[in-house]
């Protein structure tokens, strides 16, 4: 939630400052600097003892680096951290301009949107959006936080959301591994700031008026709710304060599915799992757990024990795997339940807890 960053480096007892910055002075410091930088939840409190007639020295660094690396990025964030925690906007901009027009290929939002229409009916809904939206606020196939969007209509106004518009094949999303990896997917974006509209390509076909009525009507409501309803989280004149304020987003949100649909793929889930998750709700897991999950990605089933000792990990018997407590798996199911669906470490992969013996 709150990372605390300690810089370390500073004057020795020779009243010399070093400037050895061990990895981050090498060719990929920037990737080191972006990892421990980005992760925080609602702030970083930067504690440094680099002094700062160095580091506000930054465009002279960044000149003489020819890039956004080492130790010259390194200043750079320092003095966005010095603006921000005094609150001076114009300092605050002037870093990121002299990043950005010291960067080879410009890494600003725009230089990432807008990509290729992948199917016949994205092309459709687009082309229908155009005709009664213009194009300047349509972003078809979007890349953000590591997920596609088919369409993005960005109202550019402070304070309303993007809307992610959501091209759906029925087909694909009638498999209950998708529908899960898909609701996860949507929930991280949600809490990014998008609201869903989803369009069905059975129902686009059958009535393309209806449904494009439905979706200018859609942005439309977005467009027109109350500013005071959303607030904007990216404001950074109080990213470092010590008042912690827990962010709840309440989004408005277009149905997930349609009705039928919906019932369609409710009733493809396994009853009496689903009788099983409501009993075991509570059931947490826990060292010596027994646990059975079903990867998301490939629908693939494994048992697995966590245990203690470390001579015991990645035994197979009578199909149950053992795995040692501190293995990244492990870690990412502990303290969960029947029915979750987690994330394993920095991987890729999810799982979806599917019964849990203690």
């Amino acid at each position: 939630d709150v990372i605390i960053l300690s810089t370390t480096y500073g004057i020795g007892r020779d009243r010399k400052f070093a400037q050895r910055f061990g990895p981050i002075n090498h060719s990929k410091g920037y990737k080191l600097l972006n990892v421990i930088i980005t992760r925080a939840k609602f702030k970083i409190y930067v504690c440094s003892s680099i002094p700062e007639q160095v580091f506000m020295n930054y465009k002279e660094y960044l000149n003489v680096e020819g890039s956004n690396n080492k130790r010259a990025v390194l200043y750079a964030y320092l003095a966005y951290c010095k603006a921000v925690s005094e609150n001076n906007n114009d300092l605050r901009i002037s870093v990121l301009t002299t990043l950005s027009e010291n960067t080879n290929k410009s890494a600003s939002y725009d230089s990432f949107i807008g990509g290729d229409l992948e199917s016949p009916f994205e092309d459709e809904v687009y082309h229908s959006l155009a005709e009664n939206l213009g194009t300047e606020k349509l972003i078809p196939q979007l890349q953000f936080a590591g997920f596609r969007i088919d369409i993005v209509y960005d109202p550019k106004i402070i304070g309303i959301p993007k809307i992610a518009i959501e091209c759906d094949g029925a087909k694909y999303h009638s498999s209950r591994e998708a529908y899960l990896y898909d609701r996860h997917r949507q929930k991280i974006l949600e809490e990014h700031g998008f609201v869903f509209h989803r369009i069905w390509s059975t129902n686009w076909w059958r009535n393309t008026s209806r449904e494009t009525t439905k979706l200018i009507d859609f942005i439309r409501n977005v467009e027109s709710l109350n500013k005071k309803e959303f607030v904007d989280y990216s404001n950074t004149s109080s990213a470092f304060t010590d008042d912690i304020e827990i962010v709840e987003i309440n989004n408005v949100q277009a149905s997930f599915l349609d009705n039928e649909t919906e019932a369609e793929i409710v009733s493809s889930v396994n009853t009496e799992t689903i009788l099983q998750t409501k009993l075991l709700f509570k059931n947490e897991i826990k060292l010596g757990s027994k646990i059975k999950v079903k990867y998301v990605n490939n629908g693939k089933d494994i048992n697995v024990q966590i245990v203690e000792t470390e001579n015991n990990k990645n035994d197979l018997s009578k199909g149950l795997q053992k795995i040692y407590f501190r293995s990244a798996l492990a870690i990412s199911l502990f303290g969960h339940s029947v029915g979750d669906v987690v994330k394993i470490g920095n991987l890729d992969n999810f799982v979806e807890i599917i019964e849990i013996k203690n």
